[in-house]
């Protein structure tokens, strides 16, 4: 990328971009509004409660829907690739 004005160009490894990908997904994925959405679909309406079980419920599809997720970008852009 280069700085327009003065010429100055950065060079951005992938794997920075595959990191922004990444947190990109991530505030997605763990963003309260998305755990309430998926919460009352899902009729888990208690996770904000300590002793309920709804939130470890919720926490365990979050990792789940992660890990599909990462597995999806990596399919799309794989930072090792030359």
């Amino acid at each position: 990328m280069i700085i327009p004005y003065i010429n100055y160009e950065i060079v951005l490894s992938k794997h920075t971009y595959f990191c922004f990908f990444t947190m990109i997904l991530y505030l997605i994925v763990a963003m309260p509004d998305t755990n309430k959405y998926i919460g009352e679909h899902l009729h888990l309406d208690k996770y904000d409660n300590v002793t309920s079980y709804h939130r470890y419920y919720l926490w365990f599809i979050h990792s789940i829907i992660m890990a599909i997720l990462m597995y999806i970008l990596l399919l799309f852009y794989t930072p090792c690739s030359i």
